[in-house]
């Protein structure tokens, strides 16, 4: 039995304290800049916010003694900036877009004036990011919403992003098929040496991505694909960074199921033009997603402060393997009886090898079973139970057998996703979020007998656990503490192992030395 155990972060805890910036692979943005009055003088003590208009939450600061202000950890979303100070009239900015690792700057002027007085700036071109030299492509949720979706795999849209080849053969890339989304060229570099992270958290294992959500709770997602900062000085070509949705103060959700039969599929033209049927394919990917604010009644009302959102996703598919052709015994040959082999030739003669005795020139030689029939009394008992399970020849094949026996061998897949993610607001300065995601493969193939006699089951699964909270300890003193658990472990398990070997004539003791079968089911 083959055991592949990959082990990408246990237990791995990162604090990060710092004046300006947002630093370790972070994938919230932050919005920065300074604070002027008319004749460019710096206004310091200004409060500035930024204003959640999905959950009215709240992040504020004040600027420095240059003026100077920094609202950092804000998830991708829309938000309205105000400022105030006294002698000026109130700032306000509505509808400023911060993506997924954005670091947009916003030079606010402050109008002499009373504060009962507001200056509204509306139709304002896009922020520019002139604050870090990265360059990237934000695949947003619109376009991971109404673009067609390879598989369900929104990673696959990576390709949008200029100079990101995807050089996979253009297969399966299904939610646990690593390797599609993975097999990303960018810039002319090679693949495998790109960096996947999920809400800041390692999400790579071998090169690949580790764990691929539902499309349904992924917000949007960056392909950085040059001039990395200290966080991400290990990435050798591109970072692609995940960011998951957080719950609304508005309840959201949502249902899918896709079919695919090979009843509704129409027959291709090379099996048409051979009179070959239609190719086994099945397949079906359902799943839902939900989110809204956390509200148990009059027990508490998180609204505009405590927010979930989860995600389920599940697969069962059968598709065509590789196709083989085996030599499969004959019912005549099933009882001993090889007698038509000698037609052909004598190269086939059988030999009792009970017979075997000293020939010269240190030599052994055995006597031919007579008529090329093994008698009945010498096929052991445990052969015979072997017997069954292999089937009848289904085609002519070769004169002496070979080619008998031909089968398409069908794969089947079983495959569930769970993911969740809850956000708390503990106040202005102090938040945290939570999130938790669990998948599961078994592959059922080369079962080329249909039964116990052939097969594997291989496995695939991904655990991942994600802390982060927040504190503001002053305007220009941030702790930011992240606890990250990645696991990603995958193997086969021979599908006879669970045969009843003492039904087929073999010891108990043989059967305790082989163990007891887990067959992918390990947690």
């Amino acid at each position: 039995m083959k055991r592949l155990f990959s082990l990408l972060s246990f237990g791995t805890a990162l604090v990060s304290i710092l004046a300006v910036g947002v630093n370790a692979q972070e994938t919230r943005g932050q919005i920065l800049d300074r604070v002027t009055d008319p004749s460019g003088a710096v206004v310091v003590g200004a409060a500035v916010k930024a204003v959640n208009t999905a959950t009215n939450v709240v992040t504020s600061t004040t600027t420095n003694e240059s003026g100077d202000y920094a609202l950092p950890f804000l998830i991708s979303s829309t938000y309205n900036i105000t400022a105030e100070m006294a002698g000026f009239k109130n700032f306000s900015q509505e509808g400023v877009v911060v993506r997924v690792a954005d670091k947009p700057t916003l030079n606010i002027v402050l109008q002499v004036g009373q504060a009962s007085e507001r200056v509204v700036v509306v139709g304002e071109a896009p922020l520019i990011e002139t604050s870090t030299a990265s360059l990237g492509q934000v695949v947003d949720n619109r376009r991971i919403s109404e673009l067609p979706l390879k598989d369900g795999n929104p990673i696959m849209l990576s390709s949008l992003a200029p100079g990101v080849l995807n050089l996979s053969t253009g297969g399966w890339s299904r939610p646990f098929d690593n390797s599609s989304p993975s097999s990303i060229a960018v810039n002319g570099g090679r693949t495998g040496t790109n960096e996947f992270t999920l809400d800041g958290a390692p999400n790579t294992q071998r090169g690949s991505v580790a764990y691929i959500p539902p499309s349904e709770a992924v917000q949007e997602f960056k392909i950085q694909t040059a001039t990395f900062d200290a966080s991400m000085g290990y990435t050798a070509t591109a970072v692609v960074n995940l960011s998951l949705k957080s719950g609304t103060n508005a309840v959201h959700g949502a249902g899918w199921e896709f079919l695919q039969n090979t009843a509704l599929n129409a027959n291709d033209f090379f099996s048409n033009l051979n009179g070959l049927p239609r190719t086994q394919l099945r397949l079906n990917r359902w799943g839902a997603s939900a989110s809204g604010p956390v509200w148990l009644g009059r027990l508490y009302d998180g609204r505009n402060r405590t927010f979930w959102t989860y995600a389920y996703e599940g697969i069962h598919d059968v598709a065509p393997d590789a196709a083989y052709s085996f030599a499969m015994p004959t019912a005549r040959q099933r009882t001993g009886d090889f007698s038509d082999l000698l037609k052909i030739g004598p190269q086939y003669q059988i030999y009792d090898p009970s017979t075997t005795a000293p020939a010269p020139n240190g030599r052994f030689s055995r006597q031919p079973f007579s008529n090329n029939i093994i008698p009945a009394s010498r096929i052991n008992a445990a052969g015979k139970g072997i017997m069954g399970f292999l089937p009848l020849p289904n085609q002519a094949g070769s004169a002496d057998g070979t080619d008998n026996w031909y089968t398409p061998g069908p794969s089947g897949d079983t495959f569930y996703s769970h993911l969740f993610r809850v956000d708390h607001n503990i106040s202005q300065r102090h938040w945290f979020f939570v999130r938790g995601d669990i998948n599961h493969r078994i592959q059922d193939y080369v079962r080329w007998y249909n039964n116990d006699a052939n097969g594997a089951l291989f496995y695939r699964r991904n655990r991942g656990l994600n802390l982060d909270d927040v504190y503001v300890c002053s305007p220009s003193f941030l702790m930011n503490v992240r606890y990250s658990y990645t696991r990603f472990y995958q193997g086969d398990d021979p599908i006879t192992r669970r045969a009843d070997l003492p039904g087929l004539g073999f010891s108990q003791n043989f059967k305790n030395q082989m163990g007891v079968a887990t067959l992918g089911r390990r947690l």
